[in-house]
């Protein structure tokens, strides 16, 4: 089974582990590594041919370089051409700014408090690509 790679830039170390909570849940083979700024999430990609990830959910309120910025500078990188964006917030955006975001092709994920709404929304994004889950938790 074909696992799919994913990476969080998020500057909130709690936001990992909920994120990672909601990835288990999904009962998808996916690894997910995370990067807590834009800077980290592009050495960790440069210049790699393994481990690149498939989907790159951004946090939208980075320090130093916010969601935009960050989206940009990876959406630069050759090694994500294939790759999936997705800002990852919990704030809502202005109609312009969703606009801006779309034009990147990016898809928009609500933050939530809830791990099985968080699991839920993942799912619908990740098993879209073929994506099959684990046999279920007893």
């Amino acid at each position: 089974m074909k696992m799919i790679k994913c990476l969080l830039v998020d500057d909130d170390p709690d936001e990992f582990e909920i994120f990672q909570a909601a990835i288990d849940d999904t009962l998808l083979p996916v690894e997910c590594l995370y990067a807590s700024n834009c800077p980290y999430a592009i050495d960790h990609v440069q210049g790699r041919e393994q481990q690149i990830p498939e989907f790159v959910f951004i946090d939208w309120l980075l320090p130093a370089m916010d969601g935009m910025q960050c989206l940009t500078n990876l959406k630069m990188l050759p090694e994500l051409s294939g790759a999936e964006f997705v800002i990852y917030t919990a704030f809502a955006l202005s109609e312009s700014t969703m606009k801006a975001i779309e034009s990147y092709h990016c898809k928009f994920l609500r933050k939530s408090e809830s791990v099985t709404m968080l699991s839920d929304q993942l799912r619908s994004i990740l098993q879209p690509v073929g994506l099959t889950q684990v046999n279920a938790r007893l």
